[in-house]
């Protein structure tokens, strides 16, 4: 999501993130106008990251716009750090068009391998739990 209110990105959402917007001017030919969206973007997101925002959504804008700049480098290295702070979206990753040019790429596929992980063992934990919950209260702890 586009995030207005304060410059910190702490937030709410009003439209498409910058870099999904960005990709599709780039697609309509308007590259001037994609450049600069890109570039007051990642200004944006980093003073987010500098301010103390740890919305998982910023490094994973982050990494849309390195690599909508075709910067695949530091979008793998974004990517990476988006899963750190907890974004887990495997499935949407693997078919992000933005993303195209670094699906192939060996980190990428580690990261959504990670995600994948994260995402399975939360899965589990939450069947444990439900299953725990169903069991019968013991006595003496009535």
């Amino acid at each position: 999501m586009y995030w207005s209110g304060r410059e910190d990105f702490n937030l709410r959402p009003l439209g498409p993130e910058p870099s999904s917007y960005a990709y599709l001017l780039l697609a309509r030919g308007e590259r001037s106008r994609a450049a600069t969206l890109l570039a007051e973007a990642l200004t944006r997101a980093h003073k987010a990251l500098e301010s103390g925002n740890e919305n998982q959504r910023v490094p994973f804008e982050i990494a849309a716009i390195h690599a909508t700049r075709g910067e695949n480098d530091q979008a793998l290295d974004w990517l990476a750090k988006a899963f750190a702070a907890g974004y887990k979206d495997y499935s949407t990753l693997g078919r992000h068009r933005i993303f195209a040019a670094v699906r192939t790429d060996p980190r990428f596929q580690n990261v959504l391998k990670q995600m994948e992980r994260a995402v399975a063992n939360m899965r589990e934990q939450s069947a444990t739990l439900a299953e725990l919950r169903t069991m019968p209260f013991p006595e003496w702890a009535r």
